[in-house]
């Protein structure tokens, strides 16, 4: 394990200066993936779904894979920290796409996922809370995914949830119109000392706490990413220092527009977006490395399981002051179906929005 913390280390130090390579060429390359669909962002958000899950059925797994070799995932990690100083690709690695393009993997939560459908459900929600978008409308239409980026069995275990937002075409010109909306939320990038190895002994959140190690330099190098894609006149939304940064995913697209496609104009978002799962989830059998957490997760988690109450935190202009703001209960997620391991959950693109449309 400490070979590869050291391995990783040294490939995000030099990534800053790979040249641009052609994945092609890479003897550990295995793009397997289908090319994305094209005709996504002119669906319906309920048939866009829909065309997930058939995907979804279509490449299941009989068995539960195991992730591609260590030097496979150290070569794509390096490659898209190297990716990051590169402008065409700076908004590849956020904007959507059902599946990665031909000419990205993934380095990391690649074989670690499953994916099942599931509501967003605003029925018990705090019905003062000012948010806007899909934090007041919820959905009926998303597919989660859970995944861990080190692989299976590897450690250590960083939990993370990542839903897909379909949204209704308008054909309103919109230059976003149409297309899904990604939310990612991670629970840790190290392990708990005290709980190391339970997936679901934290809050995922978008608001995540600098990591110590040669983490710092990844987020270092999404930060810079991350000041580059600042400068787009579409972030220039009050307060300012809401920012999208290496450790901080603004919510601000989920408040701009809902399921139905129309966009907000005048938009209330929040600051900190909380997943916190349900006591039923957190006494599930243990989820470590040991016993593979996706087994846990499909073995136990039936259709109709509300899985987190999600809470979000009011935007004040002051940032000390927003760190102490009131959370709000927005909606819960509710399984709609049994989670699955299949290719076409590992291929798909969940990149979190920069944080506007």
């Amino acid at each position: 394990m400490k070979m590869h913390l050291l391995a990783t280390s040294w490939l995000i130090s030099i990534a800053t200066v790979l040249p641009q390579i052609s994945l092609a060429s890479c003897p550990f390359h295995q793009n397997k993936a289908e090319k994305a669909n094209d005709n996504l962002s002119l669906m319906s958000a309920r048939d866009e779904l829909n065309y997930y899950l058939e995907q979804t059925q279509k490449t299941k797994h009989k068995k539960l894979p195991q992730d591609p070799h260590f030097l496979s995932r150290l070569y794509n990690l390096a490659l898209d920290a190297s990716s990051l100083n590169n402008p065409g690709m700076r908004w590849n690695m956020f904007m959507d796409r059902s599946n990665l393009k031909e000419d990205r993997r993934k380095a990391t939560h690649r074989q670690s996922g499953i994916t099942a459908p599931i509501k967003l459900d605003t029925t018990y929600a705090d019905k003062d809370h000012p948010f806007t978008g899909f934090f007041t409308t919820g959905t009926d239409y998303a597919l989660l995914r859970f995944s861990s980026a080190p692989g299976i069995k590897e450690g250590p275990l960083t939990p993370s949830v990542s839903i897909k937002l379909p949204r209704d075409y308008l054909s309103n010109n919109h230059p976003a119109d149409g297309q899904a909306l990604n939310l990612a939320v991670i629970s840790r990038l190290e392990d708990e000392k005290d709980n190391p190895n339970t997936f679901f002994s934290s809050t995922f959140s978008n608001n995540l706490k600098p990591p110590a190690g040669f983490l710092k330099k990844f987020v270092t190098e999404f930060d810079k990413t991350a000041a580059q894609i600042n400068k787009d006149s579409r972030t220039n939304i009050n307060p300012s220092w809401a920012k999208l940064t290496g450790l901080y995913l603004p919510p601000t697209a989920f408040a701009q527009t809902d399921s139905s496609g129309q966009h907000i104009e005048n938009f209330t978002r929040p600051y900190i977006v909380e997943f916190r799962p349900t006591p039923f989830m957190q006494n599930l059998p243990e989820q470590s490395l040991k016993d593979d957490f996706r087994l846990t997760i499909i073995k136990n988690v039936p259709l109709g399981t509300v899985m987190f109450e999600v809470y979000a935190s009011e935007l004040l202009e002051n940032k000390e002051e927003s760190k102490n703001s009131k959370f709000y209960k927005v909606f819960e997620v509710v399984s709609q179906g049994l989670f699955i391991s299949s290719e076409f959950g590992n291929d798909i693109a969940m990149p979190h929005n920069p944080g506007f449309l």
